[in-house]
């Protein structure tokens, strides 16, 4: 009787981590350092414009540049932040099944 319970227990814990990771996985939030200077304007692109990711927030605050991102579609884009004084920043954004988004990592199919 007693592993049934905590059979049961791990099995409802699981699907309350699943299902909270498909409802919140489609945003991501990415950070980045702006060099030389503590504000500046910045230009957000996206290779596939907003086919697979939509820049929804864009905000540069004490030297650092965080953006609020969601998944469209399912598959990869690089994004590209390009500073004012000309460097730039890149990074892979992967939405995988479910809308769920990693950063420069991929889990599979």
């Amino acid at each position: 009787m007693r592993k049934r319970t905590y059979l049961f227990s791990g099995l409802l814990l699981a699907l309350l981590c699943a299902a909270g990771i498909i409802l919140l996985g489609g945003t991501l939030t990415v950070q980045t350092e702006v060099p030389g200077r503590s504000d500046c304007d910045v230009l957000v692109r996206t290779e596939r414009g907003e086919s697979v990711i939509r820049v929804t927030d864009q905000k540069v605050e004490n030297g650092l540049v965080t953006l609020t991102v969601s998944a469209v579609s399912r598959g990869s884009d690089f994004l590209t932040v390009t500073y004012e004084n000309g460097f730039s920043w890149n990074t892979t954004i992967h939405v995988h099944a479910f809308g769920v988004m990693t950063q420069e990592t991929f889990f599979g199919r």
